[in-house]
Formats: structure tokens, C-alpha cells, sequence
């Protein structure tokens, strides 16, 4: 059951009188492009940067006043830009210069053209250096031909802003004029909520406060509301209201009812508002109950997948928590999906793929196109990387860890080390599907310059363990050289103090035998004062002979 509230889905032209609270955004923003060639719509997530000028600045313009292209990156925004041309105005050559298109579009509708590039933030997250590059050089082609009547405008979250920047060298204006969309005042929030009831045909019972309630119940004391979360809040009250106050009625003639613009009367009260409760996270609510009706649903066909809901959708979000588009096609009611399709989700059966992609569109979380499939809004990308696991998270960050060590490898020349590499090791099987193939080259030779940086290191060690060995090897000789030598020359320090020892008693023996007995004790007792004190004479056979003299000796001067 749908109801008159937008839920996910952007404001379009024929929703001008229901597009409320951004008239003076509206107006800013229509002088804006009327004075300037390039205009950048900024601002962050939820503030309904394209609902303002998909309803508010179309609606400004008179038909004939000016010709509106959106594109959308896809997988090459070149490529949507031409395709998106050429359905306008189709050329009789396989590949015109985008100027000529505009060009003749300008001469068939007499009109300015409008080139409205949405979430240009895709081009930055997921475009490759070559691709971007190409498309600020047509920007710059279609700036700079004055005789052309066409007008750029860029539509991205804020936070990616700062990356514009590496393209103003070659747009020297592409900051000229920016606006950004701020979050809305409580205010103008109560405008909106009291202006779209009133429309719908929903009485509040105290205007004021029950706006009041709803913005409490959204903001939980913090400033600034998603506008998609007030869009959602409203949507479940108005849904839940409806089956309270009608019950049993035929979904069917409320469809038709809705369709012409025809609503139900009904009434939110304080106390049905404040018993819907505090719901901050009622985006996060949503989306848990659908996925699990979802999951239910399938579940014959999935086996023992158990979270291929969680997969299909995860295969919608950048690494970081953005929309990813998915290019496919449709044959016999299948949705076939493009080659460049994240792998877990090409991996999956086609039947169960399209049966899930088509139950995840009627529940309004995905958005179909005639090309692509993407999450309805920027708000489920951030829930859903959110509720990514430690895994996922790990594996996003080693993934734009890879990216960023690429562009320093442009720059640098560095490949990874071996320390990053090994850190890599056990979760580049289940990156590879996510890696362009540059990337996956950069890393094969990061591999292949380890590999030559270990070989050259282990040469190295060899010769220096080599030549530490020969010098160990003459250390070692000559130790033994010296230690012979220090043998030797003991030896013969000992031969020559044995003969002085020999001649010291030969002198003390002859002064015995001539009675000078006072000489004789005196060479007795120095031999034993100071040769046979050393240690290597302690043990010397003259020893006892040279003490039993001394004892003589002093018994014969004691006569």
C-alpha cells in the first residue's frame, strides 16, 4: 500500500504543488543559472539537493525557456553523457563531438540545454583518473565555445566537494557559483509538515504542536532532519492511520484514487503521534522489516543462503557508504546483469537475482531505470554500511587502502612492500572481483619487486657471511699463532730464570764452602724472596733445597 508521501523518491516536476519549504532556495538558484555557464548544487546528504531542481528550478522555467538532460555517471559518465545525447538527437556518424550534439540540439528545440550532471560524487568515488580527466576536458571544451547555448549544473554531497578541486587548474571558474542546501529550520520543517497534510487531506489535531512532536520524534534533540526520514515518517503514520480508519478497504481503489490526486481523509492526533514513538532510526526500522519479509520470501530459493538479501543489497554501496548503480538488462522478464556487476551478486542465480532485485523495487528500497538499479536514496546506503560486518569493513578498507596506494604508485613510482603485501594476502582472493585491472597489475609487481629486493638481500647476506667466515677462519689461525707463540716464549723465559736460579745457589754454595756465611744466607734468602714466589717457580725442585739452607745458615750465625 502506497500513500501520497514521496517515502525515498525525489520531488519531480509535476510535484511542484507539493514541494514545499525551499522557495528561497528556488529563487537563488534560478539566478544562479541564468547569469553563470557552470553552477554547483552542494550539500549534505538529505537536504534534497535534487528534488530542488528537479521540482524547484523546473518549475521556474516556462517549457520553452530551457531543454533539461539528467545524467548519471553509470560506468563511464563520457559514455552516459553521449548516450543521453544522442537519444535527443540522433547522429548520422558513430561518434559526433559532444559540442556538435548541443549544437544542434539548440537549433531543433531553440532553447538552451541544461546539462544537469546528478550525485557527481560517483564520478569521484568510482571513476578512474583517464575517465575524469576526459570529462572535465569537454567541460572545459563546452565552457569555453561562447556560440553554444547550454549550461552545466553539478549535484554532490558535500563531503566530495573538496575533490572538485584537483580540476581548477583547468576551470579556473568552477567555483565561481556554488549553492549549498542547508538542512532545514524547525521552522520551515513545520511549514512542511502542516502544508503537506493540508494538501493530503490529514487534519492535525493542534497544528503546531503536533508538528511539533513529529520533528522531536525525528531529530532526538540534535539539529538538522533528513529530509527522506520525514518522508518516510510520514508515509508509515499516514499508512498506519489509513488501516485504523479504514479497515478492509480495497488497496486497489486507493492506487487509482492516489493516482489522480484524490486522498482519503484522515487525522493524525497527539496521542496517535506520540504513541508512534521516537523514531530517529525509523529508516533503519523500515528497511530490517523488509529484508526480512524479503528474505522470507525467497527462502525455498535460496538454500542455505540465508542473508541474500544482505548480499544483493550490500552489492549497492561503495566502500564509502555511497550509492553504486548496477548496469542490466532485461530479457524475458530476467534481470541479466552487466559483466562490471560486483560478483556477489553476478554470482547469484538469475532467477533468484531478478526475484529479489524486483521484491527489494516494490518495497521501494531499489530504484529501477532503464539502464541501471540503484538503492532509493543515499540514506539506505548509509544504513546498510552501517550494518556491514568486521569482515566487510576490514575488506573496504584494505580496498581503499589499494586505491590510495596506487595513485601514490603514479605519482612515486613505490610499489607495496613486502609487510603490505603479506597484510593483503588472506583477503585478496575476495577483492579481486572489486579491483580494476591496473590495480591488479600494481599488485603483481609489487609481488615481483619484492621478490628482486629479497633475492638481492639474500645475495647480500651470502657475501657478507662469506667473507665474516674467512675473517673468523684468520682470526682463528692467528689466535693459534699467537698462543704458540706466547708457549714459546714462556718456555724460554722459564729455561732462562731456571739457569738464574742455578747460579744463585752455585753462589750460595760457594760462599758457604769459604765460611762467609752471612753472604751465603743473603743469596739464599733473595732466591727465596722473589724466584720462588712466582708462580710458575713455586713448585721448583731448588725450593726445599734453599729453604733447608736458610735453616743452616741461621743456626750457624746463632753460634
Amino acid at each position: 500500500m502506497r500513500s501520497p508521501f514521496k517515502f525515498l523518491d525525489p520531488f519531480q516536476q509535476n510535484d511542484a504543488k507539493e514541494f514545499f519549504g525551499r522557495d528561497d532556495e528556488i529563487a537563488l538558484l534560478y539566478d544562479s543559472v541564468n547569469k553563470n555557464r557552470l553552477v554547483i548544487v552542494y550539500g549534505t546528504s538529505g537536504t534534497g539537493k535534487t528534488s530542488l531542481v528537479q521540482c524547484g528550478l523546473s518549475s521556474r522555467f516556462d517549457s520553452t525557456d530551457w531543454f533539461p538532460l539528467f545524467v548519471r555517471r553509470g560506468h563511464n559518465i563520457n559514455d552516459s553523457l553521449r548516450d543521453a545525447l544522442l537519444k535527443m538527437e540522433p547522429a548520422s556518424s558513430p561518434s559526433p563531438p559532444i559540442p556538435e550534439i548541443l549544437a544542434r540540439l539548440n537549433s531543433r528545440y531553440l532553447r538552451p540545454v541544461y546539462l544537469i550532471f546528478d550525485q557527481l560524487e560517483e564520478l569521484l568515488i568510482l571513476g578512474q583518473e583517464a575517465e575524469q580527466k576526459t570529462f572535465i576536458a569537454t567541460v572545459k571544451e563546452l565552457l569555453q565555445d561562447t556560440d553554444l547555448d547550454a549550461h552545466i549544473i553539478f549535484i554532490l554531497r558535500e563531503e566530495f566537494l573538496a575533490r572538485l578541486y584537483a580540476f581548477e587548474k583547468e576551470i579556473p571558474t568552477l567555483f565561481d557559483r556554488r549553492l549549498r542546501v542547508e538542512p532545514m529550520s524547525d521552522g520551515k520543517l513545520r511549514e512542511v509538515i502542516q502544508r503537506s497534510t493540508r494538501q493530503f487531506n490529514i487534519q492535525l489535531e493542534d497544528p503546531e504542536k503536533n508538528a511539533q512532536q513529529i520533528i522531536a520524534s525525528l531529530s532526538a534533540g540534535k539539529s538538522g532532519i533528513s529530509l527522506p526520514y520525514l518522508q518516510v515518517y510520514l508515509d508509515m503514520l499516514w499508512r498506519e492511520d489509513y488501516q485504523r480508519t479504514y479497515p478492509g478497504a480495497d488497496l486497489g481503489e486507493l492506487e487509482a484514487a492516489l493516482a489522480k490526486k484524490q486522498y482519503p481523509t484522515l487525522e493524525f492526533s497527539t496521542a496517535e503521534i506520540s504513541a508512534f514513538g521516537k523514531i530517529e532510526d525509523v529508516l533503519a526500522r523500515f528497511l530490517n522489516q523488509q529484508v526480512t519479509l524479503i528474505q522470507k520470501e525467497v527462502l525455498s530459493q535460496a538454500g542455505e543462503n540465508r542473508d541474500v538479501v544482505k548480499q544483493v543489497l550490500d552489492c549497492f554501496v561503495t566502500d564509502e557508504g555511497t550509492k553504486q548503480p548496477v548496469r542490466y538488462s532485461s530479457q524475458q522478464e530476467e534481470v541479466h546483469l552487466d559483466p562490471r556487476a560486483p560478483e556477489d551478486l553476478r554470482k547469484l542465480p538469475v532467477p533468484l537475482a531478478t526475484r529479489v532485485l524486483r521484491l527489494l523495487e516494490k518495497s521501494r528500497i531499489l530504484r529501477f531505470t532503464e539502464e541501471s538499479i540503484e538503492l532509493a536514496h543515499d540514506s539506505l546506503a548509509a544504513l546498510i554500511d552501517q550494518q556491514r560486518s568486521d569482515i566487510q569493513r576490514r575488506l573496504n578498507e584494505l580496498h581503499n587502502r589499494l586505491k590510495n596506494n596506487y595513485r601514490e604508485y603514479l605519482d612515486n613510482k613505490e610499489f607495496l612492500t613486502r609487510r603490505q603485501l603479506t597484510v593483503l594476502e588472506e583477503y585478496l582472493p575476495r577483492l579481486k572481483p572489486k579491483l580494476d585491472q591496473p590495480v591488479l597489475d600494481f599488485i603483481a609487481a609489487s609481488y615481483a619487486d619484492a621478490n628482486r629486493r629479497e633475492q638481492a638481500a639474500r645475495r647480500k647476506s651470502r657475501i657478507v657471511v662469506t667473507v665474516l667466515a674467512i675473517l673468523t677462519g684468520i682470526s682463528i689461525v692467528g689466535l693459534i699463532i699467537a698462543r704458540n707463540a706466547l708457549r714459546t716464549a714462556n718456555a724460554e723465559l722459564t729455561k732462562r730464570e731456571q739457569l738464574e736460579i742455578i747460579d744463585y745457589l752455585q753462589k750460595g754454595e760457594a760462599f758457604r764452602k769459604s765460611g762467609d756465611f752471612d753472604l751465603s744466607l743473603d743469596v739464599y734468602t733473595f732466591l727465596r724472596d722473589s724466584m720462588f714466589t712466582k708462580e710458575a717457580h713455586k713448585g721448583h725442585k731448588a725450593k726445599k733445597k734453599v729453604e733447608k739452607a736458610i735453616q743452616v745458615l741461621d743456626s750457624l750465625n746463632q753460634k
